[in-house]
């Protein structure tokens, strides 16, 4: 395996006798990765949005593979860009087999991608949380509330990019404010290291608008404890999704594991099949919907309906297991291995 962020590592560590390469964006410029396909019968890349910050260097692994088989697992197909797709395309050329998070994806991937590349065998195996989810005493879980007051108090939790609707977020800030709420929203995450530019202009905007003593920028919290309680202390997550919510969301499905509702933007194609169990959940009052071009006037009406605070107030959303997801990439493997 060779991938970048938490994916990798909860797969990987739910796998018998699978090496792990792990490429954080500072060694996707070395020549060394190359290595990765000597001696080895499969190689399973895993390829998020963001990919590899700015360089090339991966992209062009596959011209080293030789008689190796890979599978390349493409999480967030339908959300690159031209340049970063033209970018993967020896990559994606070269596989012999892939894994999409979500049927959406997967379909995205059969009207777009080249012809040879749509011919080759595919699988959707969706994704879990990343990271643990500890368990919690009210006592502590109503501390942390108090120390982080708002009314309301609101959370955002994973990367902060347009794609998420940031500055709906303001909005929605701005619209509780208008209301004669004292909101606080705490976002737990952070831009990617190489968005500066889009960081600053965020962070411009926040302050321009006034909305600075009532929005919290944590950045990354390292100790999952304390985002935890974070979360738990809220009264709901939001996540705003432009393309809607799909199963390949693993923030969303963390967002949903600390007895807090989610207010989230509905799914745009996809159908409750694509969910499969998790259908039942998505519904008040663990899940509240609103339109993908809801304003925020619209989004602080739904968090003024929500029902008081009180810590565990609903059950986790029983997303995949990461024992059921790897599970499921064996059975992959062994099929690729099969077939070659």
């Amino acid at each position: 395996m060779c991938g970048v962020g938490d994916y990798t590592s909860r797969l990987h560590a739910e796998l018998d006798g699978v090496d792990l390469v792990h490429v954080p964006i500072r060694r996707a410029y070395e020549s060394a990765l190359f290595d990765i396909f000597q001696g080895r019968e499969l190689v399973h890349i895993e390829y998020p949005t963001e990919g590899w910050g700015n360089s090339l260097l991966p992209s062009f692994l596959p011209l080293a593979k030789k008689r190796c088989l890979l599978l390349l697992t493409l999480h967030e197909w339908s959300q690159m860009n031209r340049i970063r797709r033209a970018s993967i395309l020896p990559l994606v050329s070269r596989a012999d087999g892939f894994i999409f998070v979500s049927e959406q994806e997967r379909e995205h991937f059969a009207a777009s991608a080249p012809k040879a590349a749509r011919q080759k065998p595919s699988w959707v195996i969706p994704i879990g949380v990343n990271l643990e989810v500890p368990s919690l005493t009210e006592e502590e879980i109503l501390a942390k509330r108090a120390e982080l007051a708002g009314e309301p108090f609101l959370t955002h939790f994973g990367f902060i990019h347009a794609g998420k609707q940031p500055e709906k977020l303001l909005d929605t800030v701005e619209a509780l404010k208008r209301k004669g709420k004292n909101p606080h929203l705490v976002f737990i995450g952070d831009f990617q290291k190489d968005k500066t530019a889009e960081k600053e202009a965020f962070q411009a905007l926040l302050h321009s608008r006034g909305l600075a003593p009532l929005v919290t920028m944590l950045g990354f919290v390292q100790d999952d404890r304390e985002a935890a309680l974070i979360m738990a202390a809220a009264d709901a997550s939001i996540s705003l999704f432009e393309d809607g919510l799909s199963p390949r969301r693993g923030s969303f499905w963390y967002a949903t594991q600390h007895g807090r509702p989610a207010i989230t933007t509905e799914p745009v194609g996809e159908g409750p099949e694509n969910f499969g169990e998790l259908t039942q959940f998505l519904k008040p009052p663990q899940v509240h919907f609103v339109r993908a071009g809801a304003t925020g006037q619209q989004i602080a009406d739904v968090i003024e309906s929500l029902p008081p605070y009180k810590p565990k107030k609903h059950a986790p959303i029983p997303v995949p297991t990461w024992r059921d997801i790897a599970t499921r990439h064996k059975a992959v493997y062994r099929e690729m291995l099969g077939r070659g």
